[in-house]
């Protein structure tokens, strides 16, 4: 009995030590709107957390039927976030900016996944998830397109033509009788 207590116990000290690495950093994912409708655009803004951070790298993912990607900063592309602090030391946060277009109607969530976080002095602070919604609505209705109104067919006007007639013939004429 007292080895099954001593067993747990120690499992869940490892368990416990385990989350804690994890634990050292920290993500946030928003977004600057939480509604758009069709055709707007939505930046996400993720902000990385802990002490002396001086890299980052992962991924997100979201559904391409909603959100098209527009432009990004701060270390972020399509479908790749690699952010790394220029400071001395490290820094307290790290953040990259993401821009879409929204496409449809529906509800997008943009996935964050940090696999791979190392503070300044190169120990690895394990890995961070997030995620950010954004509802969009159906664009405005399209103005229609008036149709052209058809152009009436130019028809040949016919043209006159002079048909030749007989000439008259000179027939001699009976003289007159006194």
């Amino acid at each position: 009995m007292t080895k099954k207590l001593t067993a747990i116990i120690l499992s869940l000290l490892i368990m416990l030590i385990c989350s804690a690495a994890y634990a050292d950093a920290s993500l946030d994912a928003q977004a600057d709107k939480a509604q758009v409708s069709a055709g707007d655009t939505v930046t996400v803004t993720i902000t990385l957390k802990g002490d002396k951070l001086a890299a980052a790298e992962g991924s997100f993912a979201y559904d391409t039927s909603l959100l098209s990607f527009e432009e990004a900063e701060g270390g972020a592309g399509d479908g790749y976030i690699s952010m790394v602090s220029l400071s001395k030391g490290g820094e307290s946060s790290l953040s990259a900016r993401i821009t879409f277009k929204a496409l449809a109607e529906g509800n997008a969530e943009v996935a964050f996944s940090i696999t791979k976080i190392l503070n300044y002095s190169g120990k690895e602070l394990g890995a961070a998830e997030q995620k950010a919604s954004v509802t969009i609505l159906p664009g405005p209705e399209p103005t229609p397109t008036p149709e052209p109104t058809a152009t009436p067919e130019v028809t040949a006007t016919p043209e006159v033509t002079e048909v030749p007639t007989a000439e008259p013939t000179e027939e001699p004429t009976a003289e007159p009788t006194a």
